[in-house]
C-alpha cells in the first residue's frame, strides 16, 4: 500500500476503551465501509476506515465539547460467564442475590449472570464552534495523469479542491492512497504529487482531502503499458552501398537492409528515435535521420530515398484496413526525382494522379485480382514510360500493397511490399517492368531474293535483331523515329529505312520482293480487345496480282478485296478460334479462284488462340510458288510480347465435283428421319444403301451424321457391292465429339470435311450398282454411347 499525506493525516495514537465501561456515542453509527470503497481490496478499505475514524477523533477534539448524556437504563441480561474455578467447601451460605447456592464439591456451578442494565440514550452532538461555519470540501478534479501511460513516464498529479459554494481551496491536507503501482510523493504545492511509472499494470487510487472539519474522497485509475511500435526500413537510395545498417544514433549495431528491399519488422520500445544510416564496410555514417515520433502500436515504413540533393526520408503508415472480399489495395510511393503518374491498361485512364518525389499516392485503389498491369509515366512528360507487370497469381487477395518506385543505374525499378492485415506480416516481390520507351517490332522476312539472314540496326548503331527467311522475330526499337539500316549475313548494308514507331506501339516490318528487288513496309497491329473464343486476322499481300480473298463457312464471300502488292488489307476479320478455315484466292485477277490456303485445325492449331490478333502474309517463295506465313501476337490485351508463326501451304484450287447421283439414308434421305442406330461398348450397327445405276465410279464422297461423346472410341467402315472394305474412321480424334459432316479425299480433321482413314478413291473404277454397307462400332467399354443417325453416297461416274 502506498500513502502520501501530511498535516492532519499524520498518524495519531488512539486509546482503547476500558472493558466493561459504557461510552456515550457522539453521533449516529456509520456504515462499515462507504460504497465508494467496496470496489477496492479489504486492506485498502481498512486503512481508509481507520483514517476516517482518526479524522472523526480529530474533528471531535475541538473546543466546547457538548455535555454528557444521562445514565442509560440497565442493560439486558448478559450471556452466561465462563465456569469458575472450584470453590472450597464452605459453610452453608445464604442464597446469593445473583445465583443459587453452590453445591459442595470440587467445582461449584457458575452463577447466573446479572441482568444487564438498559442501554443509555444517545447523547446530543456537541457543538464544534471552530467548524460551525465551515463549508464541506469537494474534490472537483484530478488532473495530470492520462488513462494510459508508458513505463518510465514521470507522472504529475494535481488535485483540485473547492468548497461547497465552488470557491477554490488553497490549503488542505491531501493524501493519495494505492495498494500497488507508482508511489505519489508530495510536490511543490499542497495539491501536487509526482511519481514515476516504473512498472506496467492497471492501478487504482483514492484521493482524500480534509481541512480539519470535513473530508472529501475521490477515486481514479490509470494504465501503465510498455511502449511498442513497429517499423520497417525501405532502402531506395541509389549510389550508396547496396547494403546499409540502420542503427540508433551513436551506435553501429542495427538492422541491415539491401538496396531495393525492406527490413523485417523492428520493434521500438520508445516513441521517439533517431537513426544513423551506416556503411557496414567501414562503419561510416552516411546520414543521420532526424528525430521521428511514433504512435503506440503503430506500424510504419521508414523510407530512405535519394531526394535529388541528399539522402532523404519519409514515414509511410501501414494501411491496416481489411480489403473487400477477393480484393486487394494498392498505393504507390515515388522514390525518384521526378513526378510519377500511373495509368490503367488502356494507357489513358489515370489510376494514380501526379505523385511528387518522396511522397505516397493520396489515393488507395482497391482492385480485383485480375487488375495486374499498369502503365507509369516516370519523367513527367505525360507519356507512359513503363508497363508494370504484377504477378498473375492470387497472392494479393486480402493484402494491402505499396509499390515503391526507385531509380537504379539501369533505369527505374519497382518493389512491391505487401502487408497482411489479418496477420500483420510483410512480404515483398520484385516487379517486372517493360520499357515502353521502345516500340515492339515484328521483323518478317519474306524476300526470296535477299540474303537468308537479315539484320536491323539504327544507322551506325548496334544490331537490334536478326530474322531468317520465311520466319518472323520480335525485338524492341529503342528510339521512336530515325534512320535504320538493313544488313545481310555479312553485315553489308542492303537497305536504309526511315522508321517512325511511336512509343509502346506494336508494328510489323515486312521484307518482301517487288520486281525481283528487296522491298519493305511497316504497319501497326490492331490490339483492341476481343471476346473470349474469338481471334482477329489480317491479310498482307507480298505477291503481285492478288485481287480477291474469299472463304466459305461463316466467313462469307469477299473477305479481302483488291489488296495491292506490298499492302495490307484495310480491314481485318474476327473469327472463331476453333472452326477450320479455308481461304480461297484469285491470284491472277481473272475473277476466278485459283489458289487455296488450308488451315487444317482452324486458327486454334497452336499458333492463334482466343483473344489474339495476327496477320496472314501471302507471298511467292524461292520456288516461285505461293506460300503463306501466319503471325500472331499472343494475348495483346494483357500486354504480352510472345508471338507465334507458322507456314501454311498454298495449293491449287480444285473446284468441287458435282455428283451424278445422290443417295441418302436417315437424316440424309429425301424425307429426313433419324436412323437412331445406337451402339456402345464394343457393339456395332450397320445400314445399307442400294444403288440402282450401273456405272463406273470416278469420285465418291460420304456424308455422315454420327453422334458420339468420344470419337476416339469409334470405328466406321464402308463396303462396296464388290466386297471392297475401307476405313472411313479408325478411332482417331482423341476426345472430340461426333462425326457430323462429309468424308472426302480433300478433307481434313473436320468438321465439316473429314479426310477418310483410307482413301475413297480406292473405289474408283468399280461398278456402283448394288448394296453399299456402312458399319459403325464402339471399340471401348466406357460410359460413352453413340448413334448413327444418317449417311449417304455422292457418286460421280465416268
Amino acid at each position: 500500500m502506498t500513502i502520501a499525506g501530511c498535516g492532519r493525516f499524520a498518524q495519531r495514537p488512539q486509546s482503547r476503551p476500558q472493558a466493561g465501561v459504557q461510552h456515550a456515542q457522539a453521533g449516529p453509527r456509520r456504515p462499515c465501509a462507504p460504497s465508494f470503497l467496496r470496489r477496492y481490496p479489504m486492506s485498502l478499505r481498512t486503512v481508509v476506515l481507520t483514517l476516517l475514524a482518526s479524522s472523526a477523533l480529530v474533528l471531535g477534539g475541538c473546543p466546547q465539547d457538548g455535555e454528557d448524556g444521562p445514565q442509560g437504563d440497565p442493560g439486558q441480561k448478559g450471556d452466561a460467564g465462563p465456569q469458575g474455578d472450584p470453590g472450597a467447601t464452605g459453610a452453608a451460605g445464604a442464597t446469593g442475590a445473583t445465583g443459587p447456592k453452590g453445591d459442595a464439591g470440587a467445582a461449584g456451578p457458575k452463577g447466573d449472570a446479572g441482568v444487564a442494565g438498559p442501554k443509555g440514550d444517545t447523547g446530543a452532538a456537541g457543538a464544534d464552534a471552530a467548524c460551525a461555519d465551515a463549508e464541506k470540501l469537494v474534490i472537483t478534479a484530478i488532473t495530470g495523469v492520462p488513462e494510459q501511460n508508458f513505463t518510465g513516464d514521470d507522472l504529475a498529479l494535481t488535485v483540485e479542491v473547492a468548497g461547497a459554494d465552488g470557491g477554490a481551496v488553497t490549503d488542505a491536507d491531501i493524501i493519495v492512497l494505492g495498494d500497488t503501482g507508482p508511489e505519489f510523493m508530495p510536490g511543490a504545492s499542497f495539491n501536487e504529487f509526482t511519481a514515476n511509472a516504473s512498472e506496467a499494470g492497471q492501478f487504482g487510487y483514492l484521493v482524500m482531502a480534509t481541512d480539519g472539519c470535513s473530508v472529501a474522497v475521490e477515486a481514479f485509475k490509470f494504465d501503465v503499458v510498455q511502449f511498442e511500435a513497429k517499423v520497417s526500413f525501405v532502402h531506395l537510395v541509389n549510389g550508396v552501398p547496396t547494403s546499409v545498417i540502420v542503427a540508433p544514433t551513436g551506435t553501429t549495431s542495427g538492422t541491415s537492409v539491401s538496396f531495393g528491399d525492406r527490413s523485417s519488422w523492428l520493434t521500438l520500445s520508445d516513441g521517439v528515435a533517431t537513426w544513423d544510416v551506416i556503411d557496414p564496410s567501414d562503419d561510416t555514417v552516411l546520414t543521420t535521420l532526424p528525430e521521428m515520433s511514433f504512435a503506440y502500436l503503430s506500424e510504419q515504413f521508414v523510407v530512405v530515398y535519394n531526394d535529388g540533393a541528399n539522402v532523404g526520408f519519409t514515414v509511410v503508415p501501414v494501411d491496416d484496413t481489411e480489403p473487400a472480399t477477393d480484393k486487394w489495395s494498392l498505393r504507390v510511393f515515388n522514390g525518384t526525382a521526378a513526378a510519377v503518374k500511373v495509368f490503367a491498361d488502356d494507357d489513358a485512364t489515370v489510376v494514380f494522379d501526379t505523385i511528387a518525389p518522396g511522397t505516397i499516392s493520396a489515393e488507395t485503389v482497391e482492385n480485383p485480382v485480375a487488375a495486374l498491369a499498369y502503365y507509369a509515366d516516370v519523367d513527367g512528360d505525360g507519356e507512359t514510360d513503363f508497363r508494370v507487370n504484377l504477378s498473375s497469381s492470387s497472392q494479393y487477395v486480402g493484402k494491402n500493397d505499396i509499390a515503391f518506385v526507385y531509380p537504379t543505374t539501369t533505369g527505374p525499378k519497382v518493389v512491391l511490399v505487401e502487408y497482411s492485415p489479418a496477420t500483420g506480416s510483410l512480404a515483398d516481390y520484385v516487379v517486372s517492368l517493360t520499357d515502353l520507351h521502345t516500340a515492339l517490332v515484328s521483323l518478317v522476312h519474306l524476300s526470296a531474293t535477299a540474303d537468308s539472314i537479315l539484320k536491323l540496326r539504327p544507322a551506325g548503331g548496334t544490331v537490334l535483331g536478326t530474322v531468317s527467311y520465311e520466319t518472323a522475330a520480335d525485338f524492341f526499337v529503342t528510339v521512336n523515329a530515325g534512320s535504320f539500316e538493313v544488313l545481310d549475313s555479312t553485315d553489308a548494308v542492303v537497305a536504309t529505312i526511315a522508321l517512325d514507331m511511336p512509343k509502346a506501339s506494336r508494328d510489323s516490318l515486312v521484307f518482301y520482293d517487288n520486281a525481283g528487288a528487296l522491298a519493305w513496309t511497316t504497319f501497326t497491329e490492331n490490339d483492341a480487345a476481343l471476346d473470349s473464343g474469338m481471334a482477329r486476322i489480317g491479310f498482307f499481300n507480298g505477291a503481285d496480282g492478288v485481287a480477291l480473298v474469299t472463304a466459305g463457312d461463316e466467313l462469307g464471300p469477299e473477305i479481302f478485296v483488291d489488296v495491292a502488292l506490298g499492302g495490307r488489307a484495310p480491314n481485318q476479320i474476327e473469327v472463331s478460334s476453333s472452326a477450320p478455315k479455308k481461304l480461297y484466292l484469285d491470284t491472277d485477277n481473272d475473277a476466278a479462284v485459283d489458289s487455296l490456303v488450308t488451315i487444317a485445325n482452324g486458327f486454334n492449331d497452336g499458333n492463334l488462340y482466343s483473344r489474339e490478333s495476327g496477320t496472314l502474309f501471302f507471298y511467292v517463295d524461292d520456288t516461285d510458288s505461293f506460300s503463306a506465313l501466319y503471325r500472331s501476337f499472343g494475348t495483346v490485351t494483357a500486354g504480352s510480347t510472345t508471338s507465334f508463326d507458322r507456314l501454311y501451304s498454298v495449293t491449287e484450287y480444285v473446284p468441287p465435283v458435282i455428283p451424278d447421283y445422290v443417295y441418302g439414308a436417315g437424316t440424309f434421305a429425301a424425307t429426313p428421319a433419324s436412323l437412331a442406330l445406337a451402339f456402345h461398348d464394343d457393339t456395332a450397327v450397320s445400314n445399307t444403301i442400294s444403288v440402282a445405276e450401273n456405272c463406273t465410279l470416278s469420285n465418291l464422297t460420304v456424308p455422315i451424321d454420327l453422334i458420339h461423346g468420344y470419337r476416339g472410341d469409334v470405328e466406321v467402315t464402308l463396303e462396296s457391292p464388290t466386297g471392297t472394305v475401307i476405313y472411313l474412321w479408325d478411332g482417331t480424334g482423341s476426345s472430340a465429339d461426333d462425326l457430323v459432316g462429309v468424308f472426302t479425299d480433300l478433307g481434313s480433321s473436320g468438321p465439316p470435311e473429314f479426310a477418310p482413314a483410307d482413301a475413297l478413291s480406292t473405289f474408283n473404277g468399280e461398278e456402283a450398282q448394288g448394296d453399299w454397307i456402312i458399319s459403325a462400332w464402339d471399340n471401348w467399354a466406357d460410359s460413352f454411347d453413340g448413334s448413327l443417325n444418317g449417311w449417304g453416297l455422292n457418286l460421280s461416274c465416268e
